[in-house]
């Protein structure tokens, strides 16, 4: 268990424990975070003998403590939940499974469903006279970001975008932005993105203060429970990757001086 070896060409890592070893799907993480590793999908060593949670306790110790030597920050998405029990306040490690949970946000002229699944991954639809799929990412974040909005409506109207949802890499996203409406309250406008082109207008809620303060009243507990479940804080590839490419447009745009 004393080398951790990247595999060339592809996001894996192979991890030796006492001549068993492991592979472990690892790519560059978010925010302050340089390395992310994930055991969602990782269930068995390579002489495919099943991890027990004190495996799987073993390999994220052996993780944590090598992103020590080398000063390497990183998150550990996809731990099991007997595993995690030996970390109770390592906050970078994350629980898989959670419990799924769906709910919704009165909004006119559409409100807004949410699910979870046991990943801890979040898709959202406008509900109105037809239910229109919006895309997916991190409900942690997906969250978080609807709370940062609503709470400053004013400072995020200034911002080109509040969310970006995507469903495959490459595939369909849309972009959220909030806008100040001329009826006394704050509008979430909901638009295509094709390849980082911004286009149509998909869905729209035009929300009073007092409703806004609704959504924020159930999306401040739910994200409370997101952290005491220790639900990951990462975001999709395929909403990280939409974004990348929106702003990628928007820096091309920009008129270059001189």
């Amino acid at each position: 268990m004393d080398r951790i070896t990247l595999a060339t060409g592809e996001e894996t890592y192979e991890l030796e424990v006492e001549g068993r070893t492991i592979r472990i799907v690892t790519r560059d993480a978010d925010e302050s975070l340089s390395r992310l590793f994930d055991l969602r999908d990782t269930h068995a060593w390579d002489d495919e003998s099943p991890l027990t949670d004190a495996d799987v306790a073993v390999v994220v110790r052996r993780l944590l403590e090598s992103a020590g030597t080398r000063s390497q920050p990183i998150e550990i998405v996809g731990v099991a939940p007997g595993a995690a029990q030996a970390f109770p306040n390592e906050g970078r490690i994350s629980v898989s499974s959670v419990e799924p949970t769906s709910f919704s946000l009165p909004g006119s002229p559409n409100g807004l469903a949410f699910q979870m699944n046991e990943q801890g991954d979040g898709s959202l639809w406008a509900v109105g006279a037809a239910r229109v799929p919006l895309g997916s990412e991190g409900m942690w974040w997906i969250v978080n970001q609807f709370i940062d909005a609503l709470e400053d409506p004013g400072r995020a109207a200034r911002w080109s975008r509040v969310l970006v949802l995507g469903t495959t890499l490459g595939g369909p996203a849309v972009q959220a932005s909030l806008e100040m409406g001329g009826w006394g309250g704050v509008g979430i406008v909901w638009r295509q993105l094709d390849n980082g082109l911004v286009g149509d207008v998909v869905a729209v809620h035009q929300l009073t203060y007092e409703r806004a303060e609704s959504w924020l009243a159930i999306l401040r507990p739910f994200r409370d429970r997101l952290v005491a479940e220790r639900a990951h804080r990462q975001r999709l590839r395929p909403a990280r990757t939409a974004e990348k490419w929106v702003r990628a447009i928007e820096r091309w745009s920009v008129p270059q001086a001189g």
